[in-house]
């Protein structure tokens, strides 16, 4: 028991500087930002001030949160609720707004998009069109969202779905939804 103190004592350090860290630099850019909050190297955060984050959350390096209407914005437009944990490379983009609920489990790579671009005319690129379709993402309380799932616009999953490794969910699912495929589809429920 003694032997493991110091590798607990070095890993409670290690967390405390990053909490430290994370409140310095986000506090006051975020609309809220709960307490013991740690966030990994970001590779992109656009609007933070439309970004709220629950206590207790982490989100491990790469994360990218875009807020991809910030002109419009009414209110938070990207909602983490408490205990959630993403891994590496989450991105999230909210035009209409994503809402995610407590304590919900992310692999690698989550991608979640509550927007589409449009394409122009024949003689306008697309890369010149910045309209968008937007419809409001909600993911409910205790999911789990496996490697490389991308959850895109309109999608309402209930509490304590799972979605597959490598899923593209493009459609609402009740309570205890596990979801896999692409396009994604109901494969069976967490209580059968």
């Amino acid at each position: 028991m003694i032997g493991t103190m110091p590798s607990q004592l070095t890993s409670k350090a290690r967390r405390a500087i990053a909490i430290a860290a994370t409140t310095a630099r986000w506090r006051f850019r975020f609309a809220s930002l709960g307490s013991r909050v740690v966030l990994g190297r970001v590779r992109e955060c656009r609007t933070p001030a439309s970004i709220v984050i629950g206590d207790r959350t982490v989100l491990s390096g790469g994360w990218w949160l875009t807020d991809l209407a910030p002109d419009s914005r009414t209110g938070p437009r990207i909602q983490l609720g408490r205990d959630c944990r993403f891994l590496y490379d989450l991105q999230i983009n909210a035009a209409a707004g994503v809402t995610i609920g407590d304590g919900v489990l992310g692999a690698s790579r989550v991608f979640i998009s509550d927007a589409d671009h449009r394409i122009g005319d024949a003689h306008t690129p697309t890369s010149r069109v910045s309209e968008l379709d937007a419809s409001p993402i909600v993911i409910g309380d205790n999911c789990w969202l496996g490697q490389n799932a991308v959850v895109l616009k309109g999608v309402t999953l209930g509490e304590r779905c799972i979605v597959a490794a490598n899923a593209v969910v493009t459609k609402s699912y009740p309570d205890g939804s596990i979801i896999g495929g692409v396009p994604g589809r109901l494969l069976g429920n967490v209580d059968d």
